[in-house]
């Protein structure tokens, strides 16, 4: 696989977060530590992360700001701040 000659390790640590990794998210007060995985298809790119038992796709859409697909067939209601903390961590990233 080639890397980028200008930001070899940035490459290597997307390649090395396929196989998922915690994602530390302050929310109310504390830091959630959320399972996650990296998961680049062609141009795009998708964070899987997991929460109550459920995996949500984060994913940026074509005005570059993230949506949420939840992959349940049988959506819940989630709790809205907790999305925008995620947000908020992964453009931080």
């Amino acid at each position: 696989m080639n890397y980028d000659p200008v930001f070899p390790g940035v490459r290597l640590f997307l390649i090395l977060m396929e196989d998922g990794f915690m994602l530390p998210v302050p929310y109310k007060g504390e830091t959630l530590e959320l399972d996650a995985k990296f998961v680049r298809l062609g141009f795009i790119y998708q964070f899987h992360i997991s929460i109550d038992g459920r995996t949500l796709i984060f994913e940026r859409d074509e005005e570059q700001e993230y949506r949420v697909i939840d992959t349940a067939a049988q959506g819940r209601e989630t709790d809205h701040g907790l999305m925008e903390a995620i947000v908020g961590t992964l453009k931080a990233l």
